[in-house]
Formats: structure tokens, sequence, C-alpha cells
């Protein structure tokens, strides 16, 4: 059985643990947006103002372990892979389930969410009156239920993967997802002037910080540049034509280069966020937020760039 896997039973442990913590913030969030008041002197006043310290803590150690812990969860989906049969890489792992797919992506929806959280938290601590208190405790409440919800769909996940019944390998899920794609998302030429189109544009409005056009953008950037790699990048990487898949990028015979452009998408796209979030907020977003999402979105082209220019170099053709 797969949940005897000591990285699976880590990866539940340190999920209930997170979801345990964040329950007790979840009570006394309820409580906060409910009834704080900063202009009031009374005990249950410096009660719950003192609890607030205490969510923000458990949010921000929720943080801290999920960030990294998320990639170790990407590691454990790639390492069981050679236990489960069919499966040659995470991918197998990920669509074993009909909530694979969905949980990665409430995983990384967690993620932005809590980043957006703690944006929030350090606005409002750093104004006399706190304006956003309440604002943000209603705002964590959504996030507790996503994580209760992730890891319910954790735990249902890993006891429906089996052991003994074949799953798909990555190039027969690729290829028959392409069967249900849009037609844009098969158009590699579309693809690639799209990815380099809406890089520029959002270089240019970065520049001009342009808040909300970049912001945009930038998040447009990552789902189009992600749907490109798998497209057209990954090919070049793997220097085979036929095989297109981002989950073996993230395997040591491709030197972990997934692990990079994946943590690239994710700074460029949740400093996109954080401007979108101040905008929202009618404060001036920090130009570092603009500074670290345009390093972030060029360093992923001139990686990704890189691949099909040394394959033409090497090859004298294209895949």
């Amino acid at each position: 059985m797969i949940l005897l896997s000591p990285y699976i039973q880590s990866v539940l442990i340190v999920e209930s643990i997170i979801f345990l913590l964040c329950l007790v913030g979840l009570f006394w969030a309820v409580k906060i947006s409910l009834y704080f008041n900063p202009k009031s002197t009374t005990s249950k006043q410096y009660n719950l103002n003192k609890k607030s310290y205490l969510v923000a803590t458990i949010i921000k150690f929720a943080l801290i372990v999920k960030l990294p812990f998320f990639l170790f969860y990407i590691w454990t989906m790639d390492t069981i892979s050679e236990i489960v049969p069919g499966a040659m890489c995470a991918a197998g792992i990920v669509s074993a389930t009909e909530f694979g797919a969905e949980l990665l992506m409430i995983k990384l929806l967690i993620l932005f969410g809590l980043f957006a959280w703690l944006l929030l938290h350090s606005l409002d601590i750093n104004e006399v009156d706190y304006p956003y208190t309440k604002l943000k405790f209603i705002i964590f409440q959504p996030i507790c239920i996503l994580i209760g919800i992730e890891l319910f769909m954790e735990v249902y996940h890993f006891m429906h993967i089996s052991t003994d019944v074949p799953v798909h390998c990555c190039s027969v899920i690729f290829e028959q997802s392409s069967a249900g794609t849009a037609s844009l998302m098969q158009n590699e030429s579309l693809l690639l002037i799209l990815f380099y189109s809406i890089f520029i544009a959002s270089l240019i409005f970065g520049l001009f910080k342009k808040a909300i056009l970049f912001s945009i953008s930038s998040l447009a950037f990552m789902f189009v540049g992600i749907q490109t790699l798998i497209r057209f990048f990954s090919s070049y990487v793997y220097e085979l034509p036929t095989h297109k898949c981002p989950f073996c990028l993230l395997q040591s015979d491709y030197y972990y280069v997934g692990y990079l452009i994946y943590i690239l998408f994710f700074i460029g796209a949740a400093m996109a966020v954080n401007v979108f979030i101040l905008y929202l907020l009618k404060k001036t977003p920090k130009k570092s937020f603009y500074k670290i999402s345009i390093i972030a979105n060029t360093l992923l082209i001139v990686i990704l760039s890189l691949y099909p220019i040394i394959y033409y170099i090497k090859n004298g053709v294209w895949l």
C-alpha cells in the first residue's frame, strides 16, 4: 500500500499539523473579524489584539513550511513513481486519481493566498489604527477551508493509488489531453508569439509602473508560459520531439531544471499579485515588486530560449 511510504507519511503528518494549527487560527480569526475594534480600550479588545498576533504567527509558520514543502510534495510524487506500475514520473501519480490535478491547483492557490495575506498583514501592522485587521482575518477563513480541503483530497488521492494497478505514463497522458485542448494551445507558433509578446508587454508595463496592466500581463505570462513550456520548450530540454511532459523536467537526468523554472514562474506571478492587491487598496506598489517579477520573468525567457538555440547550434535543425 502506497500509504506505507515514509515520504507519503511525512507529507500527511506535516499537512495535518499545519491544518490543526490553522483551525486554532480560524477560531480566533472569526472572533477577530466580528468583534475587533482598534478604537476600543476594553480588556476584550486587548485580548483580541494579542490573539491576532498569535494567528499571524501561525499563518507565517504555515507559509514558511508550505513553500519548501510544496517542492517536497512534487519530489515525493516523482519518487513514488518508481513503485507504481506504468508511471515514469510525477505525471502518472498526479493523474492516478480524479483529484490529482485539482489537488495540485489547490496547493498553488493556497500559496498565492498566503503570500497575499502576508502582504496585507505587513501593511496592517505598519498603520496606527490597524485598518486591515478585520479584512485580513476574513480572507484567512477561506484559505483555512482550502487547507482542510487540500488535506482531505491528499488523503483520498494517496489511498486510491494502487501499487498493483498500472497508471498512464506521461507520454500517454499528454497525448490524450492534447485531443481535448483548444487549438490555440496546440499551435506552437501562436503560443511562442503570445509567450514573447506578453513578456514584452509586462516588461513595458513594469518599467512604466502601470500596476493593473502589469499584474494582468504577468499572470497571463505564467499561464501561457507553462503551456508553451509543455508544447514547445520541453521537447528541446529532452531533445525528443514526442516528449512533452512538465514533470520529467524535475528529474536528475535534466539537472532538476524544472524546479528552477517553476520557482521563477511562481515568483514572477506572486509579485504581480502583490502589485494588484496594493492597487486595489489604493497603495503605491513597491518598486521592488516590479523589479523582482521582471527579473524572474526575464531569467525564464533566457533559460527557456537557450534550449532550442543550443539544440540548433549543435544539430543544425529544429525539432
